[in-house]
């Protein structure tokens, strides 16, 4: 019998992930930090571990979509006798966005330990995480992509295959600078618009039947400008640490980085200011407070 796949991280993306596998017919196992994160479960056929050594216990493949490097470390009881225990005979495919330095460290414990390990950020905001249309970036050994490609299938659009750890989370980084930069000439853009006293549904519809047309933008806009900043894709808080690695890992290869650089001292500014757990777009308060009208 074919032992079920193991999920942990139940978070605004880890959820509608885990549930596009049990769309696909996987036996699946999750278990999560938070208990409540669990709840949407509780009518399907997933079986709710009641620890991690219960869920790795169920399953030999075990999903990792937590929130950061820490998460990670304490879940899997890093530089402890568990876990050699869990990682033993396992293949973990780590989804989640970490520094490049740290997933090398990871795998570099993990094949230690007798594990496999795969390295497969993912791009994509919850719209498309519940639509299965996630773009995944995917590291490792050739023979370990090759086997887990037919199960994250089911969370994704679209898999690119980058090299061996970290490239998939450089990778991932790089793309996280686009956006980054997107963002940032949105708010900008946006903020001269009001300054100038155009109409901004005006400034929207412009937007909207132009080259610069793209799902970003037709998400976050309307945010911006009815100042709605209900978490709907990252935080301030996400968005900062998001900067943080990317301007880490830059630094490593020497690149420049100067609109990160500016990205994140605004995000830092709104992250101070109380703005931690609003949607990122709530950066944009910053440049409101920061310019008036003449």
């Amino acid at each position: 019998m074919t032992k079920p796949l193991g999920f942990i991280g139940l978070g605004a993306m880890g959820q509608p992930m885990a549930m596009q596998l049990l769309k696909a017919g996987k036996p699946l196992v999750v278990w999560s930090r938070s208990p409540v994160s669990t709840e949407p479960f509780q009518k399907t056929d997933a079986l709710i571990a009641d620890s991690a050594k219960h869920l790795f216990s169920e399953c030999e493949t075990v999903i990792l979509m937590l929130a950061n490097s820490v998460a990670i470390d304490t879940v899997l009881g890093r530089d402890t006798k568990q876990f050699a225990t869990l990682c033993k005979n396992h293949t973990l495919i780590q989804m989640g966005t970490t520094p490049p330095e740290y997933s090398k460290g990871l795998e570099t414990d993990i094949l230690a330990a007798g594990g496999l390990y795969a390295e497969v950020p993912v791009s994509g905001s919850r719209g498309p995480a519940e639509k299965g249309e996630l773009a995944a970036m995917l590291a490792g050994d050739p023979n370990t992509i090759k086997t887990i490609k037919k199960v994250i299938e089911p969370m994704t659009g679209s898999s690119t295959y980058c090299g061996p750890v970290p490239s998939a989370m450089q990778m991932k980084l790089a793309v996280n600078t686009y956006l980054s930069g997107l963002m940032n000439g949105l708010f900008e853009a946006t903020n001269f618009a009001r300054l100038c006293g155009l109409d901004l549904e005006q400034f929207r519809g412009i937007l909207e039947a132009s080259p610069m047309n793209n799902n970003l933008m037709r998400m976050k806009l309307p945010m911006i400008i009815n100042e709605e900043y209900t978490p709907v894709q990252a935080s301030v808080f996400q968005a900062v640490e998001n900067t943080r690695m990317i301007l880490a890992a830059g630094a490593e290869v020497g690149a420049t980085m100067l609109g990160v650089k500016n990205s994140n001292a605004i995000q830092e500014e709104a992250k101070a200011t109380g703005l931690a757990d609003l949607d990122f777009t709530a950066v944009y308060k910053i440049y409101k407070s920061l310019n008036k009208p003449k």
